[in-house]
C-alpha cells in the first residue's frame, strides 16, 4: 500500500503583535500541520531577529499552537518558518514585538479578604 507524503502548508497565524518578553500564544493555521515528528517554529526577519516558538499540546491537521520566546528588543519579523523533520515551510507575514506593558495602577486598592478579585491588565 502506497501512502503519499503530504507537505505541511502554512496559510496564516494570529495574533500579529506581542510583548518583547515573549509569552504570546501564537496559532499557526494551515494544512497537514500534524505530519512528521520533529517540529520547530521560528519567527524571523532574515537579519538579526530570530525568535523561537515553543509548541503546546497536540498538533492538529489545520492548526498548531506555540508560545513565543523573548525578543532582545522591539522588532518586526517578516517570516514564520515551520520546520517539520527535514522540510521547511516559510510563510510571509509580520509579527511585531512591542515594548512590554507598564502597569500604572491596580484597582480596587482594598478588598475583602475572603473574596477573590480578578485583575484585568
Amino acid at each position: 500500500m502506497f501512502c503519499p507524503i503530504q507537505d505541511p502548508e502554512v496559510t496564516g497565524f494570529h495574533p500579529a503583535v506581542g510583548p518583547v518578553s515573549g509569552g504570546s500564544r501564537l496559532t499557526v493555521i494551515g494544512q497537514h500541520l500534524d505530519v512528521g515528528s520533529n517540529v520547530n517554529i521560528v519567527l524571523t526577519n532574515g537579519n538579526n531577529t530570530t525568535v523561537h516558538c515553543r509548541l503546546h499540546g497536540k498538533r492538529l491537521p489545520d492548526s498548531v499552537v506555540c508560545t513565543t520566546g523573548a525578543s532582545r528588543k522591539p522588532a518586526v519579523t517578516n517570516f514564520l518558518a515551520v520546520s517539520v523533520d527535514s522540510a521547511r515551510v516559510n510563510f510571509e507575514g509580520q509579527f511585531r514585538f512591542v515594548p512590554d506593558p507598564v502597569i500604572e495602577s491596580v484597582m480596587p486598592f482594598k478588598t475583602v479578604v475572603r473574596y477573590l478579585v480578578a485583575l484585568h491588565l
